[in-house]
């Protein structure tokens, strides 16, 4: 339902297409609540964080949605972090919130966390030069551009934190992710199997930190096949 009411289906089903449409727009509230990516409406101003985020031509407007407390019971996990002001520098967040800093922002300075810096999110959007807004949500896949120290042009990936970091003058968005890389054919497991011509990807164990500027405006589909396996869906899948 939730592709559906993204248009993923509006040309092998055009009729339940355009009754998702009119929902949209008669009972917005109803259609929220069978939609992930439910937007920023009614977002109170205590739980949006916007008008201080570092923006640029291809993330103009940029707001972070819905505060969330990290968890302990996260564990290793980045989004588990709950006292940065302990950090040590050879932290694998530090070293990468550091990285990001200088490869997405071109910030080479130093990155000192003190622990009212780091607040996490469960939503980023933002809008692109072609005047596009777009709204990612913790969970969803993500396309990010080129850049990334892989060994490959693996761009698509799992958004797994959103977290805003207040340096001395500005506030830049960070994104916690994990790589989704694609499954090399022959594989155990995966054999040569491709499903509806589309190949078969795996997430990396590891996760990366990017910021803002990185992520693209573009929707990405994937949707797991089991043994960590995923397939990447075009976005309208009857359009060929």
């Amino acid at each position: 339902m939730a592709f559906i009411l993204q248009g993923a289906y509006k040309h092998e089903y055009p009729d339940i297409s355009k009754q998702f449409e009119t929902l949209l727009e008669t009972c917005p509230s109803l259609a929220k609540t069978l939609d992930p990516r439910a937007m920023e409406a009614d977002e109170g101003e205590h739980d949006k964080r916007g008008t201080s985020i570092k923006a640029d031509s291809d993330h103009a407007n940029p707001s972070a949605l819905h505060r969330r407390k990290p968890s302990r019971q996260l564990g290793a996990d980045f989004i588990g972090i709950t006292k940065a002001l302990k950090l040590e520098r050879s932290h694998p967040f530090f070293e990468k919130l550091r990285h990001a800093y200088e490869r997405d922002y071109k910030k080479p300075h130093e990155v000192t966390l003190h622990r009212a810096e780091l607040r996490w999110y469960q939503k980023v959007a933002f809008t692109t030069r072609n005047k596009e807004r777009f709204c990612f949500e913790v969970g969803d896949f993500v396309k990010i551009s080129k850049g990334l120290p892989t060994d490959d042009d693996t761009r698509y990936c799992k958004l797994e934190g959103i977290t805003t970091h207040n340096g001395t003058y500005d506030c830049h968005l960070f994104a916690v992710i994990r790589l989704a890389r694609r499954r090399p054919r022959g594989t155990t497991g995966a054999e040569d199997v491709l499903i509806r011509g589309r190949p078969i990807h795996e997430l990396e164990s590891e996760q990366e930190v990017v910021g803002l500027w990185r992520i693209e405006g573009e929707y990405i589909w994937m949707t797991p096949l089991g043994d960590n396996g995923l397939i990447q869906l075009e976005f309208d899948i009857d359009a060929r």
